[in-house]
C-alpha cells in the first residue's frame, strides 16, 4: 500500500510541476522568520522550534517521541533545495539533517520533503530516517484540497487525506486518517481520527 501511495504521490507532483505558505509544513519559512510546530497523536509526539536564518536555511531543536520508545533530541538543519514559482501554484523541495541524542546514544537524523499547491489543492510527500540505537523511518504522504477559496487573514478550511508509514525495530505500520485544517494568519491547527488512531496539529510562525 505504501509504495502506492507514495509512488502516486510522488508522479503527482513532478507532473504537475512543482508552496511557502500555511497548508503545507514548510521547513524554511521567511528570513528571520520563527515556527513552533507541535504534532500529537496515536503514535508519537513531534515539536519542533526553528529560526530561519535567510529563506533557503534554518536551524532549530526538535522532540520526537515513539510512545513506545526514549525521546529523541535533536539539532537540526533545514535547507530549500529549490522552489518553483508559477502564476497559480507553488513547490518546493526541501532536505533535513542533523544529529540526535537519545537516552545518552548520540544518532543522526535525515529527512526531505517535496510538496506542490495551488489555492484550491495540494499534494506532499515527506519521509524522516533516523539513525542511532533504535533506527525509525516515517514516510507521510498527503492529498488536500479546499472547499473555498479564501484570503490569508480569513479562515482558511482544508480537507486532507494522510497515508502514513512507520517502520521501527518492532515491525512496520501503515494507515491513513481523514484530517481538517483550519488556518489564519500565522496560526494553524488540524485535527483527524480514523475511529482506532487520531492525530493533532498547533502551527505558529512569527
Amino acid at each position: 500500500m505504501r509504495n502506492l501511495i507514495v509512488g502516486t504521490v510522488i508522479m503527482l507532483i513532478f507532473g504537475l510541476g512543482f508552496s511557502a505558505s500555511p497548508t503545507v509544513a514548510n521547513p524554511v519559512i521567511y528570513q528571520d522568520g520563527k515556527m513552533i510546530d507541535i504534532i500529537i497523536d496515536s503514535k508519537l509526539t513531534d515539536v519542533q522550534v526553528f529560526d530561519s536564518l535567510t529563506s533557503q536555511w534554518a536551524l532549530g531543536y526538535r522532540y520526537f517521541k515513539e510512545s513506545n520508545q526514549d525521546p529523541r533530541h535533536l539539532f537540526q538543519v533545514n535547507g530549500l533545495v529549490h522552489r518553483w514559482n508559477e502564476p497559480e501554484s507553488q513547490a518546493n523541495v526541501y532536505l533535513m539533517g542533523g544529529a540526535s541524542l537519545q537516552n545518552q546514544v548520540v544518532g543522526g537524523y535525515l529527512g526531505a520533503q517535496a510538496d506542490w499547491e495551488t489555492r484550491r489543492y495540494y499534494i506532499s510527500v515527506a519521509t524522516d530516517q533516523f539513525f542511532g540505537r533504535n533506527p525509525l523511518n516515517q514516510t507521510v504522504s498527503r492529498v488536500g484540497f479546499a472547499p473555498y477559496l479564501a484570503e490569508y487573514d480569513e479562515l482558511n478550511t482544508w480537507f486532507i487525506l494522510q497515508a502514513t508509514q512507520l517502520s521501527d525495530s518492532s515491525g512496520t505500520s501503515q494507515w491513513i486518517l481523514p484530517m481538517v485544517r483550519l488556518f489564519k494568519d500565522n496560526i494553524l491547527v488540524e485535527f483527524g481520527t480514523n475511529g482506532q488512531l487520531y492525530s493533532g496539529t498547533f502551527r505558529v510562525h512569527f
